[in-house]
């Protein structure tokens, strides 16, 4: 029994294939120059969300270096 189809759908799906390449086997892509590479333009969101993070970040360290100098003695005068 022959079961064989010759429609050129069927055809056509037998003949599409893809190859999958794993990324460390791939050739390496050309990089841009990041000197040709001007500023990035920052949304008005973003300046806000980046500045929201650095004051958080110096807010933090602050914290930190309070109760390192806490630990070790240096801020006495401050406790209650």
């Amino acid at each position: 029994m022959n079961c064989t189809n010759t429609s050129p759908a069927a055809i056509a799906a037998v003949e599409e294939s893809y190859v999958v390449v794993h990324p460390c086997f791939d050739a390496p892509e050309a990089k841009r120059d990041l000197d040709s590479l001007g500023p990035m333009k920052l949304s008005r969101s973003g300046r806000i969300a980046l500045f929201g993070l650095r004051a958080y970040l110096v807010l933090m360290m602050g914290m930190v270096a309070y109760r390192a100098l806490d630990m070790a003695g240096v801020i006495t005068h401050l406790k209650g």
